[in-house]
């Protein structure tokens, strides 16, 4: 297919390889019951006991209002609770329940088997490159 300059605009490359990746993702999540947005939340809440909503929204890039979304799918079965953080009770934080970290644990085996797949493609020393590309975007 013609791209006419598009394969040199490494933001829209990026872009489409992002959503390449995610939906292969969700794909092979299906069996967790788990979006790659849902994993990633409770990927974050499992190392981070406490961590709020508006932390992670901030640590992605999104708005609260999209962590709040995906919190509200996790809570529904069991996955994560909100509970007080003991700093200022006003504030909520995240705490994985025993059946999130169950499909975590899932989650995370599917993960590592699509980053072998990736790093199978991709010499290691491109993939040190690509990693380090992206902590300089974020």
């Amino acid at each position: 297919m013609h791209q006419n300059g598009l394969e040199n605009l490494v933001g829209l490359q990026i872009g489409i390889t992002y959503s390449l990746l995610t939906t292969q993702l969700q794909k092979v999540l299906e069996p967790c019951q788990l979006a790659p947005k849902e994993a990633v939340v409770l990927w974050l809440s499992a190392e981070n006991p406490g961590v709020t909503q508006t932390e992670i929204a901030a640590f992605l890039g999104v708005g609260r209002a999209t962590v709040l979304q995906v919190v509200q799918s996790l809570k529904a079965p069991r996955r994560v609770e909100l509970r007080s953080v003991s700093a200022d009770r006003r504030k909520l934080g995240l705490h994985v329940t025993p059946a999130g970290a169950e499909a975590l644990a899932r989650a995370r085996t599917i993960i590592g088997k699509q980053e072998d797949l990736i790093r199978t493609r991709i010499a290691p020393e491109i993939c040190d490159l690509v990693l380090a590309s992206m902590q300089l975007l974020r």
